[in-house]
């Protein structure tokens, strides 16, 4: 049954800040257990289970040389219930159909899913795991933050904390009723570190 599947396939990653993790594997054709609602992946997958102790950013990807088939990457507080995914990666780009994807983990335990993309995609794959601060968790430096968020204080503060850029944060930062790009009319774009 699928809780024997699942349970051989399963390895375990304790989420460390700053210690990247590297594993490879290899997912055969055959009957998928598990499928992503929004992503897909109805080929075999592997299952990892990922312990977090403190908040963190995760970067998962499977954009590697070994890779060489289409893959599949989510990420769920449960197992076998779609319902709790938070997350899922397909291709990179048209030219590219590995996967990468990045999300924000509360201490917990979750299940992170390499995929095939479908029944005829198997082979090899390395799986790359990245850790970075979580958002809203201190920093004194960019590179204590994951790709993408910045290291700033959130006003009032004057601590430094690792956040998304300032116009796709969910915040009004400039107070003037509007949140974010393209609703603030201060914003140029997702990336904009200012709202006015």
């Amino acid at each position: 049954g699928l809780g024997d599947v699942a349970r051989a396939r399963r390895r375990h990653q304790q989420a460390t800040v700053g210690t990247p993790a590297m594993v490879t594997g290899t997912a055969g054709s055959g009957v998928s257990n598990l499928i992503s609602p929004t992503c897909q992946g109805r080929g075999q997958e592997t299952v990892y289970v990922v312990q977090v102790t403190e908040p963190v950013t995760m970067i998962a990807s499977t954009d590697s040389a070994t890779t060489n088939f289409n893959t599949v990457l989510y990420v769920r507080e449960a197992c076998r219930d779609a319902a709790t995914e938070l997350t899922c990666a397909d291709d990179i780009s048209a030219t590219n159909n590995k996967s990468r994807l990045t999300v924000d983990l509360a201490p917990g335990v979750y299940f992170l899913v390499v995929d095939a993309r479908d029944l005829a995609s198997a082979g090899n794959f390395a799986l790359s795991v990245n850790f970075y601060r979580g958002q809203g968790e201190d920093c004194a430096t960019p590179a204590d933050c994951a790709p993408g968020y910045l290291c700033r204080a959130v006003a009032p503060s004057t601590q430094t904390t690792c956040e998304h850029p300032v116009c796709s944060d969910g915040r009004d930062d400039d107070n003037d009723g509007h949140i974010d790009f393209p609703n603030d009319p201060g914003c140029t774009g997702i990336d904009d570190s200012a709202e006015t």
